[in-house]
This record gives structure tokens, sequence and C-alpha cells, in this order.
């Protein structure tokens, strides 16, 4: 297989003058619909964490603090004993 070699960018003078508008207006789809999907996941993070500690404080208000119920939470990824905890505040 032999070396491929991909030409340089060509001269900015050689560029279309609608070329700078049509970089800035994809850079600006790029950065909003990063914007967007980063605040829909952390939306649905926070609806789930607060689900959970729900979950935990109405099964404590059921079987009373301590109960076994509240115990051993099996290994989530991206999940921690403090994350349980600031969800449980928050509710």
């Amino acid at each position: 297989m032999a070396d491929t070699e991909f030409p340089g960018a060509p001269a900015r003078a050689a560029m279309p003058t609608w070329y700078p508008d049509l970089f800035d207006s994809v850079a600006g789809r790029i950065t909003h619909g990063r914007l967007r999907a980063t605040r829909a996941v952390n939306t649905e993070l926070l609806a789930t964490y607060w689900a959970i500690g729900r979950d935990i404080l109405d099964r404590q208000d059921s079987e009373g603090w301590g109960a076994r119920s509240s115990t051993g939470f099996p290994p989530i990824c991206g999940s921690s004993s403090l994350m349980l905890a600031a969800s449980l505040r928050a509710t």
C-alpha cells in the first residue's frame, strides 16, 4: 500500500467568498447541537437521580430507616454513594 499524501488546505485567496460564512454557520450548528445534547443528557440524569432518591425515601418511609432494602446497591457505572446521598438530600 503506497503512502497517500493529502493536499494541504488551499490558500485563503483561492477560497470562494462565501466559504467563511458557510464555515461559521456549520461551526455554529455543531456548537449549538453539542450544547443541546449536553443539556438533554444532564436533564435526564437529574431526573434519574431524583427518581432514585424518591424511591429510596418511599421505601424508607414504608419499611423504616436501616431496613435491609436501603443497603447493598449494585455497582453502577457512573454512580457513587456521594451521588445517592446527594439525590436523597435533594428530595
